[in-house]
């Protein structure tokens, strides 16, 4: 990987802190990926609440948008337009649904550090980080996630 794992969590934070200005949520049309080019393919996006509504039990809904090709690459399996709810964790990296639903209860970028063993059976470590993004005036609409990880 090319890509220096704190660098990629450090610059996304500071790009979503420059976005933000004085607002406590930056709002996502103000988003640019080109901004941050080198790194955008570590990263993801997912809508929140997609559907407009909140599931039943009061969690949300994350649908993916986007997902970098070393994202995919890790998981073995490209997530792009797919549902991630609660009771519907798709793939290995299913545990991505509560750092989601952390961020859209705290509404502040949430930092992640841990372990997976992907489908060919290779323990992957991983970094990553989460930031939320609204719309002006209304609640959260998307999330912003940036991952790097190193094979074992």
């Amino acid at each position: 990987m090319d890509i220096d794992e704190r660098r990629l969590t450090m610059r996304l934070r500071k790009y979503w802190d420059l976005v933000r200005k004085t607002q406590p949520v930056p709002d996502y049309s103000h988003f640019n990926s080109g901004t941050i080019n080198d790194i955008w393919p570590y990263c993801f996006v997912v809508s929140v609440d997609a559907a407009g509504q909140v599931v039943a039990d009061g969690t949300h809904t994350y649908k993916y948008l986007y997902i970098g090709e070393p994202i995919i690459k890790m998981y073995g399996k490209d997530m792009t337009g797919q549902t991630l709810t609660q009771g519907v964790k798709h793939f290995m990296g299913g545990h991505v649904f509560d750092k989601l639903h952390e961020v859209t209860t705290s509404l502040v970028p949430v930092e992640d550090t841990g372990h997976i063993v992907n489908q060919q059976g290779k323990m992957l470590k991983y970094r990553a980080c989460y930031l939320p993004f609204g719309k002006e005036g209304a609640a959260l609409s998307h999330i912003v996630g940036g991952l790097t990880y190193r094979v074992f």
